[in-house]
């Protein structure tokens, strides 16, 4: 919107005047309180008016102190008084803001983890061979910034590193190398220090706003007289007593507006906001990143993406990150995929492909010497059966192969278990018998 209806909105909200109403040193000690207390955004109502701002008597009411509305939460604080009313709202906005990216610590032990796996990765051993790699962390400045801080464009709302993710279908990528996607390298002139920014193209929503906003100053709105009973006619219909769809809609919007900054930015106008994410995990947009603990790539974090105790991309290719080892030859293997029912090596030729599957409680052969997270098999496509992905998760190997060798499909969840006697609902109902009359 305009940057004179952005500040009229702002203007006319009754909770921006009371926290104007504070001092500059008053609201920038709260704010300073607020990002410093780590739990002020899951606090109640009442221990963050007793704890940390002192006032007694703001209580909800609810039983943990909290409010259970908003009107709740106006009558608990406006018993306050205005300036600790003013107060509490100055907190509460600065405590939301930084709910909004959250940095957990997971540790020296695994900072020193994934720095390691981070240098192994960019073989950094190789290019400096007489470097002491000791002590991992104190070598990242010979890394590329990228690869150990995350990248985010704040204008589309985009994470621009290269990760790997296998919390779902919607975030499946295969990609774990290290680098940035739709960004570019900018250089200041002055400092000659080089910063990312954001290459995507503007999207449409994006060029009408600026073309709005253009039309808007050419016009100056602010300028023109306001017709009160005009604007009355539009918001409320007098002849029904209530509100219009347009006034709907105008809350909406305004409602939408104290989130959205002064002015439309374009990608690339502004530099990418770099953090330092070795030995952090950081939700932003929420969503989890953090770095492999055995590869170094950056990974979406999911809850199954967990090796022991450590974060892992379940992609880490061991013959990559080891190559200068000495390989054990075996004699007996194929040294290519092997379908785990038949035997059959995959003769990588065109037609059907051989599917890959996860099979954390398959521990024979090559996956005997790897953590369960990352032991898979392979089955070709006269073994593979669409139930095996889900079932290799729960059920052993031996199970999975008698049904496919007997052409049966097993029932997750009920093996070991009794089947309990159907309900009166599950019963089938006796068939209706046709009455043939004769004559």
């Amino acid at each position: 919107m305009d940057p004179a209806q952005h500040k009229s909105i702002h203007g006319m909200n009754a909770a921006t005047k009371l926290t104007l109403l504070l001092e500059d040193e008053e609201r920038m000690r709260l704010q300073r309180l607020a990002l410093k207390t780590v739990s002020c955004g899951v606090m109640s109502l009442e221990e963050i008016a007793s704890e940390i701002l002192s006032i007694d008597g703001v209580k909800g009411s609810s039983c943990n102190g909290g409010s259970k509305s908003s009107i709740d939460s106006v009558r608990a604080i406006g018993d306050a008084g205005g300036r600790n009313a003013a107060r509490i709202l100055s907190f509460c906005r600065s405590a939301w803001v930084s709910e909004e990216m959250l940095i957990y610590d997971l540790g020296s032990t695994t900072a020193r983890r994934q720095a390691s796996a981070l240098l192994k990765r960019l073989l950094v051993n190789e290019v400096y061979p007489d470097t002491d790699l000791s002590d991992p962390l104190k070598l990242l400045h010979l890394a590329p910034r990228h690869s150990s801080h995350l990248c985010v464009c704040l204008c589309c709302k985009r994470v621009a590193n290269a990760f790997a993710g296998d919390g779902g279908t919607k975030h499946n990528c295969s990609f774990n190398e290290i680098g940035t996607s739709s960004s570019m390298l900018s250089v200041d002139p002055e400092t000659m220090e080089e910063n990312l920014r954001c290459a995507k193209r503007s999207s449409a929503s994006l060029r009408n706003a600026v073309a709005f906003e253009a039309e808007a100053a050419t016009r100056a709105v602010e300028r023109e007289q306001c017709d009160e009973s005009a604007v009355m006619a539009i918001v409320a219909d007098s002849s029904k007593g209530c509100e219009t769809g347009v006034s709907a809609r105008a809350r909406r919007d305004s409602k939408s507006a104290y989130e959205q900054r002064v002015s439309s930015v374009a990608c690339g106008a502004e530099q990418m906001l770099s953090i330092y994410i070795v030995g952090k995990a950081i939700r932003v947009f929420g969503e989890w990143h953090a770095l492999c603990a055995f590869c170094g790539c950056m990974v979406r974090f999911w809850p199954s993406n967990r090796a022991h105790s450590e974060i892992c991309c379940m992609r880490c290719d061991y013959k990559m990150l080891h190559r200068n080892e000495k390989q054990s030859v075996n004699p007996k293997d194929p040294g290519g995929a092997q379908c785990r029912f038949c035997g059959k090596v995959d003769p990588m030729r065109t037609g059907a492909r051989w599917k890959m599957c996860k099979s954390p409680h398959d521990a024979t052969g090559k996956n005997a010497s790897v953590p369960p997270p990352l032991r898979t098999v392979h089955f070709c496509p006269a073994h593979f059966k669409p139930w095996a992905v889900a079932a290799l998760k729960t059920l052993p190997m031996r199970v999975i192969l008698s049904h496919i060798a007997f052409g049966a499909k097993p029932c997750f969840g009920v093996e070991g278990g009794k089947r309990e006697r159907p309900t009166q609902t599950e019963k089938k109902k006796p068939k209706r018998r046709r009455i043939v009359r004769k004559g």
